[in-house]
């Protein structure tokens, strides 16, 4: 509900949606919208893929609410520092903050780049690249945070996309 307050806070009318009915109870407690998930123009899903059973059936979903010309952002944990992790468990070495892709044992998928890239065209979605600008627009106060959409803008390994919905209406989408 942070991100649909934000939002609201900033003068946009926002509403939150989840999958999952106990999230929503949640964020109507807090006050938030909940609209009925129609129609959306701005869908944000960080860390959530990785979690799914079946993600391209999830994306289809999100993309049929999106608003024509809405954009879906996806950011997931990079499928290099999954496969890193997994040789550094094969060799024995100590476990620490590296564990980080794999600990807790929740994440049940990782992607490539082209992997999300090919099942957002399933789904109709074209990949966009945000400006810099606009990336910077959403960091806060954190070092970190003002330089992460430059990590974002110049590493080819990224696995942070938008992808906007066709301009036209929505017809013959995937499964």
């Amino acid at each position: 509900a942070a991100w649909a307050r934000a939002a609201r806070q900033l003068g946009h009318h926002s509403f939150g949606f989840d999958l999952a009915e106990s999230r929503m109870r949640e964020a109507r407690a807090q006050g938030i919208d909940t609209g009925d998930g129609r129609d959306i123009d701005f869908i944000n899903c960080e860390q959530v893929f990785e979690h799914l059973g079946d993600p391209l059936l999830v994306m289809d979903d999100l993309a049929a609410r999106l608003a024509p010309g809405g954009i879906l952002k996806i950011s997931v944990p990079s499928q290099r520092g999954v496969r890193h992790a997994v040789r550094r468990l094969r060799r024995g070495d100590e476990m620490d903050r590296w564990i980080d892709p794999l600990h807790p044992l929740e994440h049940v998928n990782n992607f490539s780049r082209a992997g999300l890239i090919a099942m957002a065209r399933r789904c109709r979605l074209a990949a966009v690249r945000p400006s810099l600008a606009l990336q910077f627009a959403t960091t806060g106060k954190v070092a970190k945070e003002w330089l992460r959409p430059i990590h974002r803008w110049w590493n080819p390994g990224n696995v942070y996309f938008w992808f906007r919905a066709a301009q036209s209406p929505r017809a013959g989408r995937h499964g």
